[in-house]
């Protein structure tokens, strides 16, 4: 087993090392870095999620009283959904594993790329659980709540010109930041596969 400074030492002492020290460091800042950026995401996400759910399910409660059963369930539709959106970013944000000394150099960098790639995944995959039945709960309040007017189809066009800037900026992070990490650590992987165990 090979922890970090072992592996530091190693480096700074092999005179034919394919990998210098900074190599492992960098990919060590640049790996706690994403790690804030993620916590700061989800506390942002999770803070606004919160904020959002008791205002959709009272507004749920308070249309039910008054009959308008459509405006209800897309109110309580998006109660659930901001219910749902903290939970879906704790179990990503868990999975990312926390480097502990007794496990190898090895194992920890195939967790960590596994963790990155499904960040990733889920960034792309952000229609299917989060802008698309946000999408649909806001129109469908929006459109249980007033006639279809101009106005409306204005509004409905702008919510999913937002959601498609959202999307893009999104599989761009996905693209640009964690699959390039885990490209990186993958390409470390393999230079640490050509090197004898400590």
């Amino acid at each position: 087993m090979m922890d970090w400074n072992q592996l530091r030492e190693r480096w700074q002492t092999s005179t034919n090392a394919e990998a210098p020290v900074e190599a492992v460091e960098a990919l060590r800042a640049r790996d706690q870095k994403l790690r804030n950026t993620v916590k700061r995401r989800d506390l942002l996400e999770t803070g606004v999620a919160l904020l959002m759910m008791p205002f959709f399910v009272g507004l749920a409660w308070f249309s039910a009283s008054s009959d308008h059963w459509v405006r209800a369930g897309f109110a309580l539709f998006l109660g659930l959904w901001a219910g749902f959106v903290p939970v879906r970013l704790w179990l990503a944000r868990k999975r990312m594993p926390t480097p502990h000394p007794e496990s190898s150099l090895r194992e920890y960098l195939a967790e960590e790329r596994a963790a990155l790639i499904a960040q990733a995944r889920m960034l792309e995959s952000i229609w299917i659980w989060y802008l698309g039945p946000c999408a649909f709960g806001v129109l469908g309040l929006t459109f249980s709540t007033r006639a279809p007017t101009l106005g409306t189809w204005i509004y409905a066009v702008i919510v999913l010109g937002f959601c498609a800037v959202l999307g893009r900026a999104n599989h761009d992070a996905a693209r640009t930041k964690f699959r390039a990490m885990a490209d990186d650590i993958g390409r470390q992987l393999q230079t640490l596969n050509k090197e004898p165990d400590a």
